[in-house]
């Protein structure tokens, strides 16, 4: 059985940490708990950012703007130089989509998205 983090949790439930990794089903899951998220300020989420596997349930470009219209910033966990910096999605997706071939070596990272 299958069910969204909406449907799961009561209104009245506090979260304070999703991770989300889901081969590429992460848009899905997302639209199935923005309810959650909304009513949850503090909540903090670590996603894998995978874009080939992405496009199957949602562009990834479309997956950054609905978590930057839900207020998070994001910090590429892998990035080599400060990742207490936050990244912007076109940073994102110049670094993990754009001119690579598929499933080459660098094209994931997991994001920490934090309001």
């Amino acid at each position: 059985d299958v069910t969204t983090l909406d449907d799961y949790f009561n209104n009245d439930q506090h979260v304070d940490f999703i991770k989300i990794d889901i081969e590429g089903s992460e848009g899905k899951a997302l639209k199935g708990m923005e309810k959650l998220i909304k009513n949850n300020p503090n909540v903090k989420i670590l996603s894998e950012f995978f874009p080939d596997r992405l496009k199957y349930a949602i562009d990834a470009k479309n997956y950054l703007e609905i978590l930057e219209s839900l207020g998070f910033k994001f910090y590429d966990v892998n990035k080599t130089s400060d990742s207490s910096v936050p990244v912007t999605k076109e940073y994102l997706l110049e670094t993990y989509l754009v001119g690579q071939e598929k499933f080459e070596k660098n094209r994931i990272t997991n994001i920490f998205c934090l309001r």
